[in-house]
């Protein structure tokens, strides 16, 4: 909100690709997450200070392919209409914006493609501001012709591998959905680790220990916890309540790693605090 600004859980207005079990840590105050945590997923565009409204895609525009690929965005307070690039990134996209329409006062509420006439049609008014409907239209020399941008074939292996995780998202996954997650539990894509990490194992599954990769070690306790029933991370044999499963867990050299490191005592904490971590691991 805009009152967090300059505070360290300020979080800009932005745009996120929102897949099944996706998590991005809207928190009230300074309870936010920051986009690194790893059961967070980061933001597709990070606009800025804003008031959101109306979106839309602009498939169907009469314009150049770019901006017919485009995702059209508006801002009340400001008095902008953004128009989103979005380029694939591996199972998800990340991408850049510009300002497309602007105007002050400009107070935008809602946005659309018209089919018949391929112009872009938005609204303004609100709050006792005079209300207006605005039509955009193309008039320069560059193709309008539908577009028929290629797709990147890896990205699209990634997001094909991305719903198929998605399917096994359920009660009763099969164990080739299980074999599934755990192997892409240490995916370098977040957005495929964050899919592997939803996916429920059976209590066999819940018993095995942590596999030795430092990557999967955190991922893999917090995916399973929502599913466990009581929400506490099964301690394996001869670990007690206080006890670390994992003493080595600090010590490993892979941890000298940074984007590894943060994600250990999280892990560890698991079996330390069980009754703690399950609290803070369903909400």
């Amino acid at each position: 909100m805009e009152w967090d600004m300059n505070t360290p859980w300020y979080r800009p207005t932005r745009v996120n690709h929102v897949v099944k079990g996706a998590e991005f840590g809207w928190r009230n105050g300074s309870g936010k997450w920051p986009d690194y945590y790893a059961d967070s997923l980061p933001a597709a565009v990070n606009i800025g200070p804003g008031s959101p409204t109306g979106v839309t895609f602009g498939y169907g525009a009469k314009f150049p392919a770019k901006y017919q690929d485009a995702f059209y965005i508006c801002d009340w307070s400001y008095g902008k209409l953004y128009a989103v690039h979005l380029d694939e990134n591996g199972a998800s996209y990340r991408g850049s914006f510009e300002e497309f329409v602007t105007g002050a006062p400009l107070p935008l509420t809602d946005i659309l493609v018209h089919p018949q006439d391929g112009a872009l049609y938005f609204a303004v008014g609100g709050r006792r501001t005079q209300s207006a409907l605005y039509r955009v239209t193309y008039s320069g020399k560059d193709p309008v012709t539908p577009s028929t941008s290629p797709s990147d074939p890896e990205a699209e292996k990634a997001r094909e591998l991305r719903t198929s995780l998605e399917f096994f998202q359920r009660p009763g996954a099969p164990q080739v959905g299980i074999n599934l997650a755990w192997k892409n539990l240490n995916n370098r894509d977040r957005f495929l680790r964050s899919a592997a990490r939803h996916c429920p194992g059976t209590p066999a599954h819940l018993q095995v220990a942590l596999p030795p990769q430092p990557r999967i070690r955190f991922p893999a306790p917090i995916g399973r916890l929502p599913r466990s029933g009581t929400g506490r991370l099964p301690r394996p044999p001869g670990i007690g309540p206080h006890q670390s499963a994992n003493p080595d867990l600090f010590n490993t050299p892979e941890h000298s790693n940074p984007e590894i490191r943060p994600r250990a005592p999280i892990g560890n904490a698991a079996c330390l605090f069980p009754g703690m971590y399950s609290t803070w691991g369903t909400r």
